[in-house]
């Protein structure tokens, strides 16, 4: 049995090693996005969340899904229409809040950080990375 420093050294050696994935894996995607698409990897995050064209959702429920604060999500959901990759309504059952859907350039935006974020992650299996973002969802995200 291992022991309660094992267990949380482990779990360091786990948090840092996520840290360091994404920021590594953040950064180089938005600087292909930005020289690509002009858009950044932010922004990419909040049209993957809008990712169903049938489907519109609240800034929050945009928020909430990716772990951001509503402010944040807001500024990227700007600059996302402005360019025309989502469309923002008032929504019909909270004056308080907005509506966003994806537009078919949004789709289009989507499909092409798809294309650049399986470039970095080629080394990388499917199976494997089903596998570790379902146990990080698991331990992390929902658990």
């Amino acid at each position: 049995m291992r022991s309660a420093d094992d267990h949380g050294s482990a779990a360091v050696e786990l948090w840092l090693a996520a840290r360091a994935m994404s920021s590594r894996i953040e950064s180089r995607l938005d600087t292909q996005l930005r020289t690509e698409s002009g858009i950044s990897a932010s922004t990419y995050a909040v049209l993957c969340a809008l990712r169903r064209p049938d489907d519109a959702l609240s800034q929050q429920a945009v928020a909430d899904g990716l772990g951001l604060d509503k402010s944040s999500v807001s500024r990227r959901i700007k600059e996302a229409a402005a360019l025309g990759l989502v469309s923002v309504e008032p929504s019909s059952s909270s004056r308080r809040e907005n509506a966003v859907s994806i537009t078919a350039a949004g789709i289009a935006a989507i499909d092409r950080g798809d294309l650049l974020l399986a470039e970095l992650a080629r080394g990388v299996n499917a199976a494997e990375a089903r596998e570790l973002a379902a146990a990080l969802h698991r331990l992390f995200i929902d658990p």
